[in-house]
């Protein structure tokens, strides 16, 4: 536990257990989100008129933007922490819904654009960021990262 640190081990310890069912929750969702376009694909273009090429450009950006916002969001995560965090959960919820109420291609790619840009700060700057090495000292070892390696895994 850190010398500043202040609060009991059990909390310490209940805030590790709380990241990591967070972080699955987290995962799961941005899972359920790529896998999603392929399986409602033949509605999408029976719907909306939409050919293969762009529905592949909608998983294309969804993908292009997490990897692209990893950057600055895990400097962002090292500044200011989890609120890093909650913000991007907040984004993909945005993306989400904008996605569901959608009826054009345009706003579909903006969508998956806040999707994306949402989720970036979980796949590869969470492990990372200040607030793992916080929570990392409460458990045995590198809990954090076990706790985000588990999340991952159940995505």
């Amino acid at each position: 536990m850190r010398e500043h640190d202040t609060r009991p081990p059990a909390q310490t310890k209940r805030d590790a257990v709380l990241l990591g069912l967070a972080l699955m929750v987290y995962l799961t969702l941005t899972g359920v989100c790529l896998s999603l376009v392929p399986v409602i694909a033949p509605q999408m273009q029976d719907q909306f008129g939409l050919s293969s090429s762009q529905i592949g450009l909608l998983t294309s950006m969804f993908m292009l933007t997490t990897s692209l916002g990893a950057i600055p969001m895990g400097l962002a995560g090292a500044r200011w922490g989890g609120r890093v965090l909650v913000f991007g959960g907040g984004l993909f919820i945005v993306g989400l819904i904008l996605f569901a109420a959608t009826a054009s291609y345009p706003w579909f790619l903006v969508a998956r654009l806040i999707q994306g840009s949402g989720q970036a700060p979980v796949r590869l700057s969470v492990p990372r960021s200040s607030l793992s090495r916080s929570i990392a000292g409460t458990m045995d070892g590198h809990s954090a990262l076990s706790a985000w390696a588990r999340a991952w895994a159940c995505s």
